[in-house]
């Protein structure tokens, strides 16, 4: 053995031992497993810092043959109990310091389990714990079983190079744990690949502040052991504790996250020491800031930037610095050290790619996929989760959930997580589970949380609050009621009592919140009580309706208050999203669920005027778009750029489909089955440059094309009108032959050939059918059959409340009416529809916002509940109804082409999923002018018939009567 008499590990000023004491005391440990009865491939589990027990386990436990599971210290009892439940740990190895943890979780296991791990307890080296800890009665203790342990026992190599070596749990919900398993070959090949990262020589100095309970401290566990180095134990983190380490110890290499280099970096001058040689650190978690980067280099640091998840084994790719690097600014340096890099040695290939097709994105910087792996270095797979594993490596790669770009020379960069978390000291925070302690509160209604700033932890939780009505609670009561029901580092450090801005969804305007928790400040150690508080208190007048804000808005100027009569109703930004923000939320809506969603931008232009149109594509298996049989479903929104409320409707939409928000009272399990059967097409805001015109003030500007309402009478041109023209709507004159958003429309239309459209407006509540801007609906069963769906509709979700059928004439449906009529008639979609959500009869004719769009939360709230449900509802009904259409061979009241009639096609058709472009007639049209045909054809003949000719050779007779 090369390093038998090196140092092997350092605690302190007590132990130090050589690598032939290593090796002794991990062989007993092994054969006192195996006396214990712990067999090949059983889990033993630890609750340790970084002491020397904890290292040494991470040789002991694989050499018995069985897998070694390593806790979070952070984790409180609750936690640490579901982890022993899943990973059916037999033992579990805890620090006299997290006794109480362990002692509480194995008795929350008690209630619910007979087969209890065994406690072995770790004793600090100079016995003065045990003055500490109390009752030890039926516990082991770590150095006792060592003791029994024979120091030639015959270790237990793995059968099979991919068996087991550990578990190592992500972080996540207590309801859902996810158990990575690494192999023995991945451990071994990441051990030797961060060798290399970290450009580590033989007989290393290593100084542990990256938690071994990390990814088996991102296999430098092993790495280190490998290399004959020496490992400096650290039980507690701290800036005094790492400059004493490396001066005393000489220390070579270190990592940790950024929090460890801001810890480094802002040190009191006292804690400094001089480094004795350049020190080596892997950072990981995060970006580190530019500052941090600057200063560890100049205190005598070598940064390196890794990145990599907990199925990566860790580090999963490297930052390698290039030497031309050197000649750029710091600024650029910091820019390009920040990104993830390109795989480790160990990885077979990382890439950026369309989760869908799963092609790579092209290297411009710019295009934007999902981060994946492949290799020996990315895990078997999730303990007892067959499924989740199967999603996860679903095309061949193990899928990141990580959004980033790839940059010309190969070096990818995360442009954004999957995953609201935050991210504290390294450690993932989930917003969710804070959340739902907040919710549990006696006296919280509303509750949101984001990360704040923090110049120790990089970012800490911070809880923005709304109290019950009658209600009272302090910052302090809320933080010590997170405390005892997560663990410490989990709890929020600030609290801010106010009313929360909430999207279209229901769910809060996070991005609002980082915003407010930006502008806060950054905390630190000496700020964090002082800052744990922030009272934003509204007068009187902000907490009436805004009907009243509308009425009467207080002002000040020069100190003196004045007051304003709006014109209008103002745009509650409370409520509604702003154009761009919409989309922004839509397009993370995507990102987050590649799945199932897809997402195009479409433009056109006309005359100098130029239009674009967003497309989300709905399908639960997005590889089965093209499918035939599956039924196309195309909804519009937001053609009327004032009619926000639409828009929300559309965003609320996709969110359900997305399966972030849910209908209450509907078995998901139903609704899948229906939406199985889907494929939906949504475009969330028709007109953009109209809804533009909106946010700057222009409500009621409603010139086609230009303005704020777009109007599609589509089967006419726009300087020929028909009867039904309504100059007030359509202004001629200043309107283009056909605007860019009808051209797009209609195309869509045509490639997409949907079997049900739904155009969505608001001014009142309505649910439309084909023909009903000419007070009449079309003849035949399936009409009728329309029409009885939108009679349950109404009547389940509208209250009975909306006009439903004919009779558009006399509610000014006129400017968009055709536009139904042409998808029924020339486009041939067998369920065309208009549904009108909203609107404010008792609003004035010149408030053109508040006729359209709820100005409360109550109602608008309502709205979006109940026309959410309302056409999923019509998802359900439309499908059964085209289930009976598609069964008839026939259709009575479509057209078909003359081309085709001539060819004797007339009214067959091969399915729904076929259609023949027709000409752009009417029936009633067709009719009329087939009726006037005949009757010329019957009046010329009379003429001719009845015409008398005079001839010497004949008799005058009188005309042939008809």
């Amino acid at each position: 053995m090369v390093y038998r008499d090196s140092p092997s590990v350092v605690y302190g000023d007590a132990v130090r031992f050589t690598w032939r004491d290593t090796l002794e005391r991990c062989t007993r440990l092994a054969s006192s497993l195996s006396l214990l009865g712990v067999s090949p491939g059983d889990v033993v589990a630890t609750l340790a810092p970084n002491i020397p027990a904890m290292y040494e386990l991470h040789f002991g436990v694989p050499m018995a043959g069985a897998v070694l599971c390593t806790l979070n210290i952070r984790h409180d009892s609750k936690m640490v109990s579901v982890l022993l439940k899943h990973s059916k740990a037999k033992f579990i190895f805890v620090d006299h310091e997290l006794l109480d943890i362990a002692r509480g979780a194995i008795e929350i296991l008690s209630k619910t389990s007979t087969n209890l791990p065994r406690l072995v307890l770790v004793l600090e080296s100079d016995k003065t714990s045990t003055l500490k800890i109390g009752s030890t009665k039926g516990i082991l203790e770590y150095e006792r079983i060592l003791t029994m342990g024979k120091p030639d026992f015959e270790i237990k190599w793995p059968s099979d190079e991919r068996d087991p070596i550990s578990l190592n749990y992500t972080s996540g919900t207590t309801s859902s744990p996810k158990g990575v398993i690494y192999s023995h070959r991945g451990a071994y090949l990441n051990s030797l690949a961060v060798v290399l990262l970290n450009e580590m020589p033989s007989m290393p100095v290593y100084l542990w502040t990256v938690p071994m309970f990390h990814c088996n401290g991102w296999c430098l566990t092993w790495a280190v052991a490998a290399q004959g180095g020496t490992n400096i134990c650290l039980r507690n983190v701290s800036a005094n504790g790492i400059f004493s380490s490396i001066s005393q110890h000489k220390v070579t290499h270190m990592g940790g996250a950024p929090t460890i280099l801001n810890m480094i970096v802002n040190a009191p001058v006292n804690d400094r020491k001089p480094l004795p040689g350049k020190v080596a650190v892997m950072t990981g978690g995060a970006p580190p800031p530019a500052q941090v980067l600057f200063k560890m280099e100049e205190l005598g640091f070598s940064v390196t930037h890794s990145y990599g998840l907990t199925e990566t084994y860790g580090p999963g790719t490297v930052c390698s610095w290039k030497p031309e690097w050197n000649s750029l600014s710091p600024k650029a340096q910091a820019k390009i050290k920040s990104r993830q890099g390109v795989q480790l040695i160990g990885m077979e290939e990382v890439d950026v790619k369309d989760p869908v097709t799963m092609k790579s994105v092209p290297p411009d910087a710019k295009t934007m996929g999902e981060v994946m792996f492949r290799g020996n270095t990315v895990m078997n797979g999730y303990l007892y989760d067959t499924k989740a594993t199967q999603d996860a490596f679903k095309g061949g790669w193990f899928r990141s959930g990580d959004l980033g770009v790839k940059h010309p020379d190969g070096y990818i960069e995360l442009k954004d997580r999957s995953k609201d978390i935050i991210i504290s000291g390294g450690e993932n925070i989930s917003t969710i589970e804070v959340e739902s302690v907040l919710f549990s509160h006696p006296a919280v209604l509303e509750a949101a949380v984001v990360g704040r700033p923090d110049d120790h932890w990089g970012e800490t939780p911070c809880a923005f609050v709304k109290l019950k009505d009658g209600c009272n609670a302090t910052s302090d009561e809320i933080i010590k009621y997170c405390r005892d029901h997560l663990p410490r580092y989990m709890a929020p450090r600030t609290v801010v009592f106010e009313d929360l801005p909430k999207t279209s969804t229901g769910k809060m305007q996070k991005f609002v919140l980082r915003e407010k928790a930006k502008a806060m400040g950054s905390l630190t150690k000496s700020s964090a009580s002082k800052l744990t508080s922030v009272n934003y208190h509204k007068s009187k007048t902000q907490n009436k309706s805004v009907d009243s804000i509308a009425a009467i808005e207080i002002t000040l100027v020069n100190g003196k208050t004045n007051l304003v009569r709006p014109s209008f109703t103002p745009i509650n930004h409370d409520l509604y999203h702003t154009g761009d923000s919409l989309m922004e939320e839509i397009t993370a809506l995507v990102h987050r669920h590649p799945h199932k969603l897809y997402m195009e931008t479409i433009g056109g232009q006309n005359k100098g005027y130029r239009a674009e149109m967003t497309v989300v594509t709905y399908c639960r298996n997005r590889t089965e778009i093209g499918d035939k049989f599956k039924y196309r479903i195309l909804l519009s929104f937001g053609q009327h750029g004032r009619e926000l409320i639409t828009s929300e409707l559309a965003l609320r939409i996709l969110s359900i489909l997305s399966e972030e928000q849910f209908l209450p009272n509907v078995d998901p399990h139903i609704l899948n089955d229906i939406l199985e059967r889907l494929v939906i097409k949504v475009v969330p805001m028709e007109n953009l440059n109209g809804r533009k015109l909106v946010e700057a003030g222009d409500f009621c500007e409603r010139r086609n094309g230009r303005g704020v309402d777009l109007n599609r009478n589509w089967s006419v041109d726009w300087g020929k009108k028909e009867k039904d023209y309504d100059p007030y709507e359509e202004n001629p004159g200043t309107a283009p032959f056909s605007e860019p958003e009808t051209q797009m429309m209609r195309k869509l239309c045509s490639s997409f050939e949907p079997h049900i459209w739904v155009n969505v407006h608001s001014g009142m509540e309505a649910l439309f059918m084909p023909y009903d801007h000419k007070n009449t609906t079309p003849d035949g069963s399936p009409s009728h059959r329309i029409r009885l769906m939108l009679e349950n509709l109404n009547h389940l979700h509208c209250r009975d409340r909306c006009v439903v059928g004919s009779g558009g004439g006399s509610v000014g449906y006129l400017a968009h009416g055709t536009a139904t009529d042409y998808m029924y008639d020339i486009a041939r979609v067998p369920m065309a529809f208009t549904f009108e959500i909203y609107g404010d009869g008792t609003a004035s004719s010149k408030d053109c916002f508040k006729m359209f769009n709820p100005v409360d939360h109550t109602t608008f709230n309502l709205v979006l509940n109940d026309w959410s449900a309302a056409f999923f509802s019509m998802f359900n009904l439309s499908t059964h109804q085209l289930d009976e259409l598609h069964s008839k061979t026939s259709v009575s009241d479509k057209l078909v082409s003359i081309e085709d009639y001539m060819n004797g096609y007339l009214m067959e058709r091969t399915g729904y999923g076929k259609k023949k472009e027709v000409l752009e007639l009417g029936m009633q049209e067709l009719r009329t002018y087939f009726r006037l045909f005949m009757l010329s054809s019957v009046l010329l003949m009379f003429m001719f018939c009845s015409r008398i000719k005079k001839s010497t050779s004949r008799q005058i007779v009188s005309g042939m009567p008809l």
